[in-house]
């Protein structure tokens, strides 16, 4: 495997989903709203969508 990605061409899509711990999943709300904030400034000009979506405990991340 290679230890760089500059000869991959094209997109890359990442699509989480995990549950958090019981009393977690406000924390991890917020920390994933902070990632998100970032994702769609100019600190990442490449990313074209940062998504959350939760119910309940179970989080679903989807950045393009």
């Amino acid at each position: 495997m290679s230890a760089t990605i500059e000869h991959i061409k094209g997109k890359f899509i990442l699509n989480a989903r995990f549950t958090a711990e019981e009393g977690y999943a406000e924390v991890i709300k917020n920390a994933l709203k902070e990632i998100q904030n970032s994702a769609l400034s100019d600190a990442e000009p490449g990313c074209l969508t940062y998504r959350v979506c939760r119910s309940g405990n179970d989080f679903m991340v989807f950045e393009e």
